[in-house]
């Protein structure tokens, strides 16, 4: 009997200081969401694969190019590339809102708290589409980490608005970088990319900087 009392006691003493134990555990501080909002430009993108929906890394492939309106070839982009790259991708955007291509290079996004709203604006006051452009939110991967920049985008013409996931997220106060998954491009430079089959997606190393 005497051995059983002092069993129960140990067993009740040993809860005590269990629970003593577990109740002194920090709390386990949640992780932090990176800050992305502010005004943001294209600064570099190097390719890492033209076709997005296949499993190798292909080269970019777009029909039709021009740099004049007279000459027309196939451009063909090696992986590795961030030359013709930085421009196609810039300019995929900013012709979404500035008229003149000469005033691509201007073009930058912003990223605003109030309703993870994402806006569009050429900076130089022509009369493109200046405003709200889709929505941007940035989510966790498998390890609970916020390494994902949502950005969904409304391109004239696509009634569904393209989805671009910029992957292994850095963020500092100068800079946005990832890879971009599933980055939109035109598979005949002289149509619309909304035309019917001419929409691709590629996968593009980014950085995005700070404008003053």
């Amino acid at each position: 009997m005497k051995n059983i009392f002092k069993l129960s006691s140990l067993l009740l003493v040993g809860l005590l200081l269990f629970q003593i134990s577990c109740s002194d555990d920090p709390d386990v501080e949640p992780k932090p969401i990176p800050d992305v909002t502010g005004k943001w430009r294209l600064t570099l993108a190097t390719l890492v694969d033209g076709n997005a929906l296949t499993p190798e890394a292909d080269p970019l492939v777009i029909e039709k190019f021009t740099l004049d309106g007279q000459t027309f070839f196939t451009l063909e982009v090696p992986v590795g590339d961030f030359e013709i790259t930085t421009g196609l991708v810039g300019g995929a955007l900013a012709a979404t809102t500035c008229q003149n291509p000469a005033n691509y290079e201007t073009f930058f996004i912003e990223l605003l708290a109030d309703g993870n709203a994402l806006w569009f604006d050429c900076s130089v006051g022509e009369p493109g589409f200046v405003g709200q452009a889709g929505t941007w939110t940035v989510d966790t991967d498998t390890n609970g980490d916020y390494t994902i920049l949502n950005l969904s985008v409304n391109l004239e013409g696509i009634t569904v608005p393209v989805q671009i996931a910029i992957e292994n997220l850095v963020v500092t106060p100068t800079q946005i970088s990832g890879t971009a998954a599933r980055y939109p491009m035109k598979v005949d430079f002289t149509l619309p990319i909304a035309d019917d089959g001419n929409l691709q997606l590629l996968t593009t190393d980014i950085i995005f900087s700070t404008v003053q």
